[in-house]
This record gives C-alpha cells, sequence and structure tokens, in this order.
C-alpha cells in the first residue's frame, strides 16, 4: 500500500465541534443519552438470542 501525503487545514469546519453546544449539555443529558444506548443494545442482544436467529 502507497504513502499519501495530505494537507491538513486547520481553520477549516470540517470535524470541529460547537463549544456552546457542547458546554450546554447538562449530565442529565449525558445520563439520559447513556440510558437510551444501553436499552438499544440489550434490544440487539435480545433479538441475537432467540433462536430463530441462530446458526443453522
Amino acid at each position: 500500500m502507497s504513502t499519501v501525503r495530505i494537507t491538513i487545514d486547520a481553520d477549516s469546519e470540517v470535524g470541529r465541534i460547537d463549544p456552546a453546544r457542547v458546554d450546554a449539555t447538562s449530565e442529565a443529558d449525558i445520563a439520559l443519552q447513556i440510558a437510551k444506548d444501553e436499552a438499544d443494545s440489550f434490544e440487539v442482544k435480545a433479538s441475537l438470542a432467540t433462536p430463530d436467529n441462530g446458526p443453522d
């Protein structure tokens, strides 16, 4: 695989965060998102654990 050189533009807005939005995020917002993510992961685990989703 060849090495490709690129130039990074430090003034570019791509990949940057919105500091005001980050500062406005409360601990409660983060806890709610964690709870939603965990609930989603349990649903996925449950769907994979059903007999009809296993290997034949």
